[in-house]
């Protein structure tokens, strides 16, 4: 009883925390959305979709660290897991960086953009800050791996929040002066310095046996890549790649096709949705390291884990059925046009987004096996289903034909998952919520076409 106290207790903590602080980006983005002009506001978003892709090639590293940190192994195998890590990670930042380089005296925006004179003056200073913020991601995605998997995950999530409090009262105080879009993502950056410092200070007063001149002094051998860190992170660093073509390729093809101001729109909607989504999800992660620590009593799990993935339809539920109600305020807030467009593309949206909560739950589960390539299959099927998709409806519907392939492949991401679960006698009663909402996706379908 007292671990199912501790357990709902944390879960609750790093909800409400993560709840305050994506409200705060939320009034941060209203204030920048509507103070810089659109088309540099969706080029910048284009740029992180183009500097996601190698990012996504380390994906599954920082979740090694959380699997294997409570494990019964020797303390320098998991100072060596972080090492190769870290000098993977920096080789992954070196070698893109070579490579924006080269497209960028190639010239390459112009075949990206459709119109690609209007973003032109802000290449290169956007470039600049992209690539300065990929290389502090590197630093601080190991460091908040580490401290959460030391049970700090609360800690992290306050410095998170704290840190974007005082960029919140920047920007308040920035759109009384300054429509410039860079001025506001450079204070971002000097933020996230000051995060990565005081994550470092962190290390070394309260997980010392891992600072970052012990990783780096320790020896790194082939043997710990091949018995950690490849079987477990590959299959998931592998499933991030294969997101990129629910994340990022739309906002390509969108840049592509359609003006940017079109990219802005999808970008600020679907921006909403991942941040409830990660509020709602948000002790997934860092309690990964806690639920290994629970396999071992397979009743136990089993109650928790159905427990969670009811609670998560349920609350997701009532979210969206809120958010349909007040929809024209959402738009009304950010200035942007209410039309059958952008209301189809949100109210799609809400519905991937309760999808996206069952799905969480099946994948947490996935991952508390030995390895993950269960979760590597689910998503190569989303990724057969999703590329045909987003090259026949994006140039066609444009951002509504987003919406809907992200609504699409989730699904079928979904339907996968729990088919592969289902022999472990876990999560089977979940399989109802899926059969519900497949006349909601036909339904979705339909009016679409009528549009």
């Amino acid at each position: 009883m007292h671990q199912f106290t501790n357990l709902y207790r944390s879960i609750i903590g790093l909800v409400s925390l993560n709840a305050i602080n994506y409200l705060i980006i939320f009034f941060i983005s209203i204030v920048i959305f509507r103070t810089v002009d659109k088309n540099f506001y969706g080029f910048y978003v284009l740029i992180l979709s183009i500097f996601a892709f190698p990012d996504l090639l380390t994906a599954g590293l920082n979740q090694s660290i959380q699997r294997f940190f409570k494990e019964e192994i020797c303390h320098d195998a998991k100072l060596g897991i972080i090492k190769g890590i870290l000098v993977y990670k920096i080789l992954i930042f070196l070698i893109f960086i070579s490579l924006i380089l080269i497209a960028f005296f190639l010239e390459f925006d112009k075949f990206l953009l459709k119109n690609a004179e209007l973003v032109q003056e802000k290449l290169l200073i956007f470039l600049f800050i992209a690539g300065i913020n990929f290389l502090l991601s590197i630093f601080l995605g190991i460091f908040e791996s580490i401290l959460n998997s030391a049970d700090l995950f609360l800690r992290v999530t306050k410095i998170g929040l704290i840190r974007n409090a005082f960029y919140l009262v920047i920007v308040l105080c920035y759109s009384h002066f300054f429509n410039q879009y860079e001025i506001y993502l450079i204070s971002s950056t000097i933020l996230s310095v000051i995060v990565l410092l005081y994550y470092s200070s962190l290390l070394s007063s309260r997980v010392s046996e891992f600072r970052i001149k012990r990783v780096l002094k320790t020896r790194f051998s082939a043997d710990i890549a091949k018995e950690y860190i490849i079987p477990y992170s590959f299959p998931l660093t592998i499933s991030s790649l294969l997101t990129y073509s629910k994340n990022h390729l739309p906002i390509l093809f969108l840049g592509k096709y359609f003006d940017l101001t079109e990219v802005s729109i999808f970008s600020i909607i679907k921006t909403l949705f991942k941040a409830l989504h990660s509020v709602a999800g948000s002790f997934f992660d860092p309690m990964l390291a806690y639920f290994v620590k629970m396999k071992k009593n397979k009743l136990e799990l089993r109650k928790k884990l159905n427990t969670i993935i009811y609670s998560t339809f349920i609350f997701r539920a009532l979210i969206a059925l809120f958010l349909f109600f007040v929809s024209d305020l959402f738009f009304q807030i950010y200035k942007i046009n209410i039309h059958a467009q952008n209301s189809f593309v949100f109210d799609t949206l809400a519905f991937e987004f309760i999808l996206a909560g069952i799905l969480s739950v099946f994948t947490l589960r996935l991952k508390l096996n030995e390895n993950t390539k269960k979760i590597l299959f689910s998503n190569w099927i989303r990724f057969f289903i999703e590329v045909p998709l987003i090259m026949f409806l994006i140039p066609k519907y444009g951002i509504m034909g987003s919406a809907l392939t992200l609504l699409i492949s989730r699904y079928f991401e979904s339907i996968t998952s729990f088919l592969l679960l289902i022999h472990h006698r876990i999560l089977i009663g979940s399989g109802i919520l899926l059969i519900l909402f497949l006349p909601v996706i036909i339904f979705i379908i339909f009016e679409l076409a009528s549009l």
